[in-house]
């Protein structure tokens, strides 16, 4: 858990910065956090990224990225900011904590609808050890609803270093 909260409270520093800068990453997955020698995490692969307020990046209607990862909004082809991110960072940290993917399906098809309508397994279910308050985190950071999730990276590193702390 103390590891799971080091690696995702980086990234999200990585993310405050990225979009500090208005740059969004659009593709985190676990493939696109490395960690360093020296214990530092490092965002890889920002091939897909866009400026915040680009508008024309990609065709309408076009999807880019890993549909698992994806936020709501993106995955269906909405204007998106950093909460997308946010959203994308969760589901990495969900993964880390319980060692399954919140949204699954049989075909892309079916992982693109999980994302959208279905509610994961309780973390706490999943794995029993997780502080209530790491769960508490973990359903902010994937709320399908943008207005309820964390609206900046730098709240969500704030949440974890207090768990980290505690």
């Amino acid at each position: 858990i103390g590891d799971a909260l080091y690696v995702i409270a980086q990234a999200a520093e990585g993310l405050a910065k990225a979009h500090s800068l208005g740059i969004l990453h659009r593709d985190l997955k676990p493939a696109n956090l490395f960690l360093t020698e020296d214990g530092l995490v490092k965002l890889l692969d920002f091939g897909i990224a866009k400026l915040l307020g680009e508008t024309q990046v990609t065709q309408p209607g076009t999807l880019l990225g890993t549909l698992a990862y994806m936020s709501p909004e993106q995955s269906l082809g909405q204007a998106i900011d950093g909460r997308a991110d946010i959203f994308s960072l969760g589901v990495v940290l969900y993964e880390m904590a319980t060692g399954k993917q919140p949204f699954v399906g049989e075909s892309s098809a079916d992982v693109a609808v999980a994302v959208l309508k279905d509610q994961p397994p309780p973390v706490a279910e999943l794995n029993p050890a997780l502080p209530e308050r790491l769960a508490l985190v973990i359903g902010r950071a994937l709320e399908k609803d943008r207005g309820r999730r964390f609206q900046t990276a730098q709240e969500l590193h704030d949440e974890l270093a207090k768990l980290g702390a505690g």
